[in-house]
């Protein structure tokens, strides 16, 4: 096969893929703002007992929004760590940690 044949492929292969995680991203942002609106717009109902419907998918989308940041805010933490984690390291050995009689002697022969 030619190599211009295969980077085609590799390239609409590429294509497609981001294509459809542009999808699945404007899939799930509708789905999060649409069960916001309508949490906001069916909080004042006329609730009628323990039956009441809108009350059930309430509360059963409020949980699933409540999981949704739950899962986020679980895979932001390892590079939340991570960078602060870096960080410290970065103000420990460059600002906190004094410097050493050779670095002095090297930084004034300079």
């Amino acid at each position: 096969m030619p190599v211009r044949f295969i980077n085609n492929i590799e390239h609409h292969r590429r294509r497609t893929v981001m294509a459809l995680a542009f999808v699945l991203l404007f899939l799930f942002l509708s789905i999060l703002l649409l069960s916001m609106a309508f949490i906001i717009i069916q909080t004042g109902h006329d609730c009628i007992g323990a039956d009441c419907i809108v009350c059930v998918i309430i509360k059963s989308m409020k949980n699933i929004l409540e999981q949704i940041g739950r899962a986020i805010s679980v895979a932001l933490l390892p590079g939340t760590l991570l960078l602060v984690f870096l960080v410290f390291m970065f103000f420990h050995s460059s600002v906190i940690l004094p410097l050493t009689l050779l670095e002095l002697s090297v930084k004034l022969n300079n």
